[in-house]
């Protein structure tokens, strides 16, 4: 939540902040069984440090592999153990040798270290980077030009972006190690921003009570929160009172087998599989509605014609970057 929305609830009515941090929270986002396969390796790295972690990984990996060699699925728990060990051997392999020596890391190293992670996880959902361009963000910026005039109808581009099929889920804004917490602040507002276009597109479809789960992150260290609708005001809150890291030394890697930070970024990831499916639903719902109202409206008129459009007004919501500026409306 930025400091002027803050400041808005606190002298408005400090139940009210309070409510809708409660509303932004995700419970149990910090529980997982993969938090008690990490503690199982902490003597390993304790007493022979991780390049020996790195080997005993391998070898329990390979013997588990080994167990269900023929099988083409195998238990869920063998499955999360599997999972676990892929992710603490990429993590090993990074601190022993990482790619970019011992430079700083650029923005492209830190997004490529967070998805190599977010990989072995997924399973239903696909991740996109590259500057993917956001199209709820293009639907917003044409409401936009619409209501206030000339502004770019353009969408936003994004540097991870989440999806079910053709469904945007999530986004997830990257940044260097060690930037200004004015940078930091300007990453902040301009994917809440996204998520509000998220939130919009997933309430125009019919979707009750939506929700955004998102994440930024700086280096080796993210927060994640989540965009809901309060009345008609979207607010972004903490999902979580704990910051998610990855290891980068070490003395890191220790931290990360006591930390939640696997949990975290494992439940974030089943949070979107189950989201997909149901706002692919939602969406498939709302789209056969449509189109029966537009049959049923042709059928009913001598002439023909197409239903007009509900103009949904965008109202006080920017979506623009700060050094933009829009056109006074008359």
């Amino acid at each position: 939540m930025s400091g002027h929305a803050y400041t808005f609830f606190n002298q408005m009515d400090i139940d009210l902040l309070n409510s809708a941090r409660a509303m932004c929270e995700v419970k149990h986002i910090d529980v997982h069984p993969a938090i008690a396969i990490l503690k199982k390796y902490e003597g390993a790295l304790v007493e022979k440090g991780v390049h020996h972690l790195l080997r005993r990984l391998a070898a329990d990996w390979g013997k588990l592999s080994s167990e269900f060699l023929d099988e083409n699925t195998i238990p869920a728990a063998a499955d999360i153990e599997d999972r676990t060990l892929q992710v603490l051997i990429l993590l090993c392999k990074f601190v022993i040798q990482p790619p970019f020596g011992q430079t700083t890391p650029s923005e492209n190293d830190v997004l490529a270290l967070w998805v190599s992670i977010f990989s072995v996880l997924v399973k239903k959902i696909t991740i996109h980077t590259g500057e993917k361009v956001m199209l709820a963000s293009k639907t917003m910026r044409q409401m936009q030009s619409a209501e206030f005039g000339d502004t770019s109808d353009s969408g936003r581009k994004t540097d991870c972006l989440f999806m079910f099929g053709d469904i945007e889920l999530s986004n997830i804004e990257f940044k260097k190690p060690n930037i200004s917490q004015t940078e930091l602040g300007v990453q902040n507002r301009k994917n809440i921003r996204l998520g509000r276009c998220l939130l919009e597109a997933r309430a125009a479809f019919g979707v009750e009570a939506p929700s955004v789960l998102m994440a930024d992150v700086s280096g080796y260290v993210a927060v994640f929160y989540q965009v809901v609708q309060m009345g008609n005001v979207a607010v972004a809150g903490k999902a979580t009172r704990h910051l998610v890291h990855l290891p980068s030394t070490e003395g890191d890697l220790l931290e990360f087998l006591f930390s939640p930070s696997l949990a975290i970024i494992w439940n974030y990831v089943h949070h979107l599989e189950e989201q997909g499916p149901k706002l692919r639903r939602s969406k498939d719902r709302h789209v056969t509605a449509v189109s029966k109202a537009k049959l049923e409206l042709g059928l009913e008129r001598p002439e023909a014609e197409t239903p007009r459009t509900v103009v949904r007004r965008f109202e006080n919501n920017v979506t623009l970057s700060p050094t933009r500026k829009r056109k006074n409306s008359v």
